[in-house]
């Protein structure tokens, strides 16, 4: 019998679509050996690799490790991992970026104008310094019906960035912890995004929903406790649907707060805790029960 070691098996793995890659091997150069029509790169346990530039393709490629030990570690002023084809995906891995600033965006996906379609990214645990918040966890231009599974998003000035019609996105079982925003949509786009059992705390703003159409949240917990009047869902736009959510502690603005929509938003069996401030539109709540609130809330 023989035992092949990690290094060896970079040169034994018989498929052409697969990379075993360690260092002193680029992930950029592990990537760019894959055929044209992409393929996986693998990173073994207690294996790290620094990313210094821009890693991307134009071909999909997913990028898989083995959990915490298997690192990718940015430094700073860089996107770290740009994603551009669809189906591209990272899974059990942990992208580090101990030394960001305002330019650092660990993960990019984008495609231009073409868009990015059928994306995962799976138990990824993307972290950066928790004093300093500079930055942005994940960024997502014209990123479309991708997922976020598992895993965790903190550290960052904005966790995950979604931005310019990256509609039909997937959050489960996250986590997305001690950023500035959690989770932010720009202006001046039509988008929708689904939460289901995520856990969204310690954040400035857990949601700031600044997009058109329709933020949908079931079965999350938002306790954002941070020190400057915390909110955990602010929408400045758009439409709120929420199912069996719970929250916790939040500034006196409320948990929920509907700042600039006037569209009807919607509450079944929502748990807050601090209350719901509606400034325009209404709210349409099911279940109700008795917390402060303001502005228009139809209890049903």
């Amino acid at each position: 019998m023989i035992f092949l070691s990690t290094a060896l098996l970079l040169f034994a793995l018989p498929l052409p679509q697969t990379s075993f890659c360690v260092p002193p091997s680029t992930l950029q150069a592990c990537g760019d050996a894959l055929p044209p029509e992409g393929g996986t790169i693998f990173l073994a346990p207690n294996t790290k690799l620094i990313v210094r530039t821009e890693t991307s393709w134009d071909k999909p490629v997913c990028v898989i490790g083995a959990g915490n030990t298997s690192v990718l570690e940015l430094t700073p002023g860089i996107v770290g991992i740009h994603l551009k084809a669809s189906g591209s995906c990272l899974e059990r891995l942990l992208i580090s970026a101990p030394t960001a600033d305002d330019s650092t965006i660990a993960v990019l996906l984008s495609n231009g104008e073409k868009g990015l379609n059928d994306w995962h990214i799976t138990d990824v645990f993307i972290e950066s310094d928790t004093q300093k918040k500079l930055g942005i966890g994940i960024k997502g231009h014209f990123a479309l019906k991708g997922t976020i599974t598992g895993g965790e998003i903190h550290g960052w000035k904005t966790g995950v960035l979604l931005e310019d019609n990256s509609n039909a996105n997937y959050f489960a079982g996250c986590k997305i912890r001690e950023n500035e925003d959690g989770l932010f949509t720009n202006a001046d786009s039509y988008m929708d995004a689904y939460m289901n059992g995520c856990t969204v705390e310690g954040n400035h703003i857990g949601v700031h929903w600044a997009s058109k159409y329709l933020f949908s949240a079931f079965g999350n917990h938002f306790e954002n406790n941070a020190e400057k009047d915390p909110v955990n869902v602010l929408l400045e736009n758009g439409m709120y649907s929420g199912h069996g959510n719970s929250f916790g502690e939040a500034s006196p603005f409320g948990d929920l707060v509907i700042a600039g929509s006037g569209q009807d938003s919607s509450s079944f069996d929502d748990h807050f805790n601090a209350g719901i401030t509606v400034r325009s539109g209404r709210l349409l709540r099911f279940g109700c029960s008795t917390v402060p609130s303001r502005g228009t809330i139809i209890c049903r």
